[in-house]
Order: C-alpha cells, then structure tokens, then sequence
C-alpha cells in the first residue's frame, strides 16, 4: 500500500529538469535577487540585496517572512542550464503556475541532498495547490521526515487537498485512511469511492482494493462478479495477489462462468508473479497429487507459447474469452 512502502518522492529526474531549451541569458542581468511584476517586467529586488551565486543556498538562508522567493523557473526566458538565474517574486505574487516550478525546484533540492530546501519548496509549492506537493507534505506529516512531527490529521489534510487536486496515488492514500480510520474519521462508504476513484487511473493496488472491497461487502453491496472483475484489471497488470483473489472466487461461486482448470492456472501464475501464498497452494497442490508433473510441463509449454513470463497479464487476460488452454 502506498503509505506503508515509505517516502518515494516522485523523481522526474534530472533529465527533465534541464531538458528544456533555454534563451540566451539577457545581457542587463540583476547582480541581486529580482522578481517578474505582473505586466512581465524583470526588477531587482532591493529587499534584501543578495547577489545571485548559489541559489541552493540563497533560497533557503536568506529567506525572511515578507521577502521575495527565490526559484529557477525551468520553462522561463531566463533559464539557462550552464548558469541558471533566479527569478525572485513577492510572497503575495506567487501564482498556481509557479507552484509547478516550486515543485520542481524541490525535485532540484533533493538531488542536490538539501533536504531543508526541499521542505522548504514543497511547503510553497503546496500553498500554490501544485497536488504532487501536497501529496508529498502528506507523506511528510504522515511519516514524520524532516523533522517534521507525525501527524496523520495533517497529512490527511494535504492528501485530500491533493486528491480533490485530482493526483490519483493521493486518492488511493485517501481511499486507505478512511478504511482504517487513519488522520480521520472511519468511513467505509467514502473510503470506497475513494479507491474507485484512483481505479479509473489505473492504479494495481486501487483496483485490487476496490475488487476487495466488493468481495468483503466493505462500503458498498457485496458482489463476488465485481469484485471478481476488479481483481482481473489488477491481474492484467501483473498482479499476483489478485490472480490468487481471483482463484479463490472461481472455486467458492461457479456463477462466475469459470472452472477449477482456471483457478489452478490462475495460482500457477501467480505463482510466477512471485506470489508467496500461490506457490505455497501450489506446492500443496503438487504434493496432494491435484497437479502432476505433465499438467506442470503442459502449462509450461503453455505460457512459454502463448504469453511469457514478462507478460503474465496477457494469459490473464485470455480468462475473458476462455481462451485459456486446458491441461
């Protein structure tokens, strides 16, 4: 689950950082910090009158209430990759578009390992709505790095303002503290809709967790067909927990149209999705003489022929035209 795999700040890479082309820097440069007014004007920032050197520490150190941020806007006129320059704007002045650059410049500051930095953008970056910022400040709070406090209530503030932000791993993580009751109130019903939300974007474990909340009949009318049907687009994308989800439906409801032939390869690959209850069942199977060597050499043949082990999603997906080879 997303809060419990630890802070993995999404790295766009640096790549992306510097990847764009850059103007010619213009020649009247500010030797101190400047900002852009709102008709586009470049003005040297006579606040507090730091020379632009070092922006990673410029930024962070020097910053005082009321003064100007400091950042590299990646997409300005002024950004050049062997010599980037600030642009310095008014607290006040800062506009959702510069929250995107903050953010940026975040990603910036932990290649750079300035963790204070870091903070210290994502914090600005959030007060500008950017939804991957207040992703991450809810990672932040949730987990307790850099030196912040744990505190789930505020990281289930900064998730759902990133969820209503429409940033789908945002919506699982909401989907997940309302199932447990985690910052929040329990609320199996929202918790639901939640998961369904970040489903449609595709995430395995939304959907794997809204196939399970179908099975359980957790905020919503159990169903074994719909559950059985989310499990199937988390399988298709190689997920061996619900293949084994999906086995276990097929044996307690034949009403889903399948037999015991699907359930066994079902756990077969799951068992090459490095499921570990699969190759426990499995091997259980083998053992209790369900399953003998030639069934094991035919559905070997099989998957070799028909989808491999790097797509282990497309034998599952054959389950939705019988397609799949009896042994």
């Amino acid at each position: 689950m997303e809060l419990k795999n630890g802070f993995l700040l999404i790295a766009v890479g640096f790549c992306f950082l510097i990847g764009y082309s850059y103007a010619e820097a213009e020649v009247n440069v500010c030797n101190k910090h400047f900002y852009i007014d709102e008709h586009g004007y470049r003005h040297c920032d006579e606040i507090d009158g730091v020379a632009v050197d070092d922006y990673l520490s410029q930024s962070f150190e020097n910053y005082q209430v009321g003064h100007n941020i400091c950042f590299i806007d990646f997409n300005g006129p002024y950004f050049d990759k062997a010599n980037p320059k600030m642009v310095c704007k008014p607290q006040d002045g800062l506009t959702k578009k510069d929250g995107a650059a903050l953010y940026a410049n975040s990603l910036f500051a932990q290649l750079k390992e300035s963790p204070e930095l870091e903070y210290f953008f994502l914090t600005y970056a959030a007060a500008m709505d950017d939804p991957q910022a207040n992703f991450n400040l809810g990672m932040v709070h949730y987990n307790g790095f850099f030196n912040q406090p744990v505190n789930k209530e505020l990281a289930f503030q900064f998730m759902m303002t990133s969820a209503i932000e429409g940033y789908p791993k945002a919506m699982h993580n909401i989907g997940e503290m309302k199932l447990v009751g985690e910052g929040t109130e329990k609320d199996l019903m929202t918790s639901f809709q939640w998961y369904k939300k970040a489903a449609q974007f595709g995430l395995v474990g939304s959907q794997f967790m809204v196939g399970k909340m179908y099975e359980m009949g957790w905020g919503t009318e159990q169903s074994n067909q719909q559950a059985f049907d989310s499990y199937l687009k988390a399988a298709i994308q190689h997920d061996g927990e619900a293949m084994v989800r999906m086995a276990s439906l097929i044996n307690k409801d034949k009403t889903l149209g399948y037999d015991s032939a699907d359930s066994i390869i079902l756990l077969y690959l799951a068992k090459h999705a490095d499921n570990h209850d699969a190759l426990l069942t499995f091997s259980e199977f083998v053992e209790q003489g369900i399953i003998d060597n030639h069934d094991i050499v035919n559905m070997d043949a099989w998957l070799k022929s028909t989808c491999g082990y790097e797509n282990l999603g497309g034998c599952v997906a054959d389950l939705q035209s019988n397609q799949i080879v009896r042994f």
